[in-house]
């Protein structure tokens, strides 16, 4: 079961009994007046009883900004984190 969850400006994809072809890229768009900006994450599921193993959480933000008249600026930013290890039992 999948299902968004939205509340004081966070928007969450929340994915209930994972399972293996639930792996996959995610990426989430957000548009307005001002331009877009997308963050995309992949998601990995691990058979059960195997170790979550140790990862890194990239971020990809791209902001694009047009005034009239004028070429578009598109700006693009990373960040890498090394998060703790969390596990959840749904």
């Amino acid at each position: 079961m999948v299902f968004l969850q939205e509340g004081n400006g966070v928007h969450s994809l929340i994915i209930v009994q994972t399972e293996l072809a639930d792996s996959g890229q995610f990426t989430c768009l957000a548009e307005n007046v001002a331009g877009e900006a997308r963050s995309t994450a992949d998601l990995v599921v691990r058979p059960r009883g195997t170790g979550p193993g140790s990862y890194f959480h990239v971020t990809k933000v791209t902001q694009e900004k047009q005034v009239e008249g004028e070429q578009p600026v598109r700006n693009t930013a990373f960040t890498i984190e090394n998060p703790p290890l969390q596990s959840a039992l749904l």
